[in-house]
């Protein structure tokens, strides 16, 4: 058994209690050797991190009428509540095990994710995710995090043009948790990770899953974003904390902010899905 400790307190009611200080998460005993490696092209590992806009740096502002469509919508999508201060910022990140190390493929492109919801029940499924650790059937819940593409600065706002990196589609996160009580997926006990915030790769300790990130087509203001690689998913996993910098400065469609960075939650992998029903 592995505990977990997060600060996490503004993700909303169903996060709060999956990622809360003291939640106690089971860890596969896993073995020197990953799984059959299946994973979709173009996406990178991510480590995600609690967060909070610092005191008189807010600069995002939600627009009206937002739309999201994605495989798990109807044909029109559904209208958002998206909370006014992002909560979890991710980093790009390269991961080892063993000898074999997975590199970042797209450095600048970081995911700065707000709470949304729906005043509508979304319909949930089953589905079977795949990827280097694994296969394994997972029951979805309702939507609980929008993630925007997002630029970021060690040293100031970054003022890019355009105002989100290329090569990264906007996700909605939806919780998950395992359908069947023996089909977990097998963690290797040597993972390493490594992002920008960390001089060199570091051991973590990987949990269960708790989020499926669906690629998604963001709608706002007459003009479409779509979804970069609609097949390409993102599982993320609690995980065990990894260094961290503080301050930073994100950029993306809604604004530029200046954030605080807390704690590691969230260690998001690669992954196909199929719906099962």
């Amino acid at each position: 058994m592995a505990v977990f400790h997060s600060p996490v307190r503004r993700l909303g009611a169903l996060l709060a209690l999956l990622l809360t200080a003291g939640t106690v998460l089971f860890v596969g005993l896993g073995s020197s050797v990953e799984a059959v490696a299946k994973q979709p092209k173009g996406l990178d590992h991510f480590l995600c991190y609690s967060v909070n806009e610092l005191p008189g740096a807010s600069g995002f502002e939600i627009p009206p009428g937002v739309i999201l469509e994605n495989q798990f919508t109807s044909a029109s999508g559904f209208e958002p509540t998206i909370g006014p201060e992002p909560v979890l910022h991710c980093n790009p990140a390269l991961k080892q095990v063993g000898s074999t190390t997975y590199p970042i493929t797209n450095p600048n492109a970081h995911s700065l994710c707000f709470p949304a919801s729906s005043s509508v029940a979304q319909p949930t499924f089953t589905v079977k995710v795949t990827n280097q650790f694994g296969s394994a059937k997972l029951k979805t819940g309702q939507p609980a995090l929008l993630c925007l593409p997002s630029w970021k600065s060690l040293t100031g706002p970054p003022n890019m043009t355009p105002n989100q990196p290329p090569g990264l589609s906007h996700f909605t996160c939806y919780s998950v948790s395992y359908l069947n009580a023996k089909q977990h997926y097998t963690i290797p006990s040597n993972v390493l990770a490594q992002d920008e915030f960390a001089s060199a790769p570091v051991p973590i300790q990987i949990g269960a899953p708790v989020l499926l990130c669906v690629p998604t087509t963001k709608i706002v203001n007459g003009a479409t974003f779509p979804a970069i690689n609609p097949t390409a998913h993102l599982l993320c996993f609690n995980v065990s904390p990894t260094p961290k910098v503080s301050p930073i400065w994100d950029e993306n469609q809604f604004g530029t902010g200046a954030l605080q960075v807390n704690t590691t939650v969230l260690f998001c992998v690669p992954s196909l899905k199929k719906i099962v029903k």
